[in-house]
């Protein structure tokens, strides 16, 4: 089934998908946390203008090579990705409008978005073990999504990157400004279905419902606010963005059953619905689990060697 774009119009009027993820809760906390996301500087890069879309393609690349021009780490850190992640057989990328000339601006955005993301896993900010945990799997989601929507021959692969990429933002914005509450509902061990029901007794809320309202603050495409909402139910998304909200749910299960789950423990059952819809069989899913564990040893060991060479003091933390 073919995907309409929409998304490629963020100031299109959207439903208001944080109602639609649970029965709306604590407002006055939820807002605060919305309030104090933008404290995580990859928030800031990315709802300052990376990820606007729309108006012509020249209008769009020259944008984004100024937004990259303006900040020579994120441009650094793109580039090199560009370059190594899979490798680049031609010759290497000097200049972002270089990358964008020859990759276009869809794709270059989606990379950019991820070396901004990439913070979390860099250990540029004081940040948890939990948010750093889930910051990787975060960025293994994203990869993931975009071999699946690629696989299933689906347009856009690159929305269903940053859809991925974005999935679990109400959860790490939890991790970083609601940390005690969050120590808490990681405890309890919990299936997918359950933990946003744990997160409402808490809370009063859950990482569905704050996603997809800081996704639309930021205002960015619609699906990446699609999957915030409902990457645990994709069969309640919106109609034209739910292919690529169904990569997202399988991506997001393969990732956690090879161990590499948002938080500790979390337990989740193969999505039958989507990798149905998508046309995919526990064979699939194998051979994407061996395709994206290259892929992010490759992403991972080039961002680590890139951040050790700018910051000595930083070791990697994960093991």
């Amino acid at each position: 089934m073919p995907l309409t774009a929409p998304e490629l119009d963020p100031a299109a009027v959207r439903p208001d998908l944080s109602c639609k993820a649970e029965e709306p809760g604590d407002q006055g906390l939820m807002d605060q946390l919305i309030r104090r996301a933008p404290e995580m500087a990859f928030l800031r890069r990315l709802g300052a203008g990376l990820l606007r879309v729309g108006g012509n393609m020249a209008g769009e690349a020259a944008h984004l090579a100024a937004v990259l021009a303006a900040d020579g780490d994120l441009k650094d850190r793109t580039l090199l990705l560009l370059n190594n992640v899979p490798p680049n057989e031609q010759d290497a990328f000097r200049t972002a409008e270089e990358a964008i000339a020859r990759c276009g601006a869809a794709h270059v955005r989606a990379v950019a978005a991820a070396a901004a993301v990439s913070e979390v896993i860099c250990g540029t900010q004081d940040l948890s073990r939990c948010a750093y945990q889930i910051g990787r799997h975060s960025i293994r989601v994203a990869l993931g999504s975009k071999l699946i929507a690629e696989r299933c021959g689906l347009p856009h692969a690159h929305l269903a990157f940053l859809a991925g990429l974005l999935h679990d933002i109400g959860l790490l914005i939890e991790a970083r400004h609601a940390s005690a509450d969050f120590t808490e509902i990681i405890g309890i061990k919990c299936t997918d279905r359950a933990m946003p029901a744990v997160e409402r007794a808490q809370l009063g809320f859950d990482h569905c419902e704050l996603g997809a309202r800081i996704c639309q603050q930021c205002g960015f495409p619609g699906p990446v606010q699609s999957a915030a909402a409902f990457h645990h139910r994709a069969s309640d998304s919106l109609a034209e963005d739910r292919r690529i909200v169904e990569c997202v749910e399988v991506a997001n299960v393969v990732c956690s059953l090879t161990g590499a789950a948002s938080v500790p423990g979390l337990a989740l059952k193969p999505p039958i619905g989507a990798m149905g819809n998508l046309g995919l069989g526990k064979t699939d899913l194998r051979s994407l689990s061996g395709e994206l564990e290259r892929q992010v040893t490759v992403f991972e060991t080039i961002l680590i060697r890139h951040q050790s060479r700018h910051d000595p003091r930083w070791t990697r933390s994960d093991e």
